[in-house]
């Protein structure tokens, strides 16, 4: 019990403790909870990736989910595991300076699905939040 200029807190350190253990739970799920999200944006990444790059969009995947002491994040796309694979996606997206065969394009920058993952992201990320959110919502936080 804490006492303040002769005031108990005791009620204040009760609800101290009840968000603690509201938070302790509701990060216990938090990794399942954003791999529901993740799954919905690569997905919707494996639709939109360009075809053009030979077979990388099928070698898309959920990278890693962390767990840090207040929040949950997940890593979709590309990494160096999948790196060989996807390297054309990485670079369709970021466009590239062409000198294929020997040159013969001249450096010429080429721009043509730049941006595809942003685009791609945009299209799901409400469905995504939604899932999330929804999921969130699912969990028992009575103590």
């Amino acid at each position: 019990m804490t006492t303040v200029a002769g005031f108990d807190l005791k009620e204040f350190d009760e609800m101290i403790n009840k968000f603690e253990k509201l938070k302790e739970k509701s990060l216990k799920n938090g990794k399942q909870i954003v791999n529901q999200g993740a799954e919905i944006v690569l997905a919707q990444q494996k639709i939109d990736a360009p075809r053009d790059s030979g077979n990388g969009a099928e070698s898309l995947k959920v990278t890693q989910t962390k767990l840090y002491k207040t929040s949950v994040y997940a890593k979709i796309g590309i990494n160096s595991k999948n790196w060989e694979l996807t390297k054309g996606l990485w670079y369709q997206h970021f466009g590239y300076h062409n000198n294929g065969w020997g040159g013969i394009f001249g450096g010429k920058f080429v721009a043509t699905h730049a941006g595809w993952m942003n685009r791609s992201f945009d299209k799901c990320k409400q469905r995504a939040y939604d899932a999330m959110y929804n999921a969130l919502r699912r969990i028992d936080l009575t103590l």
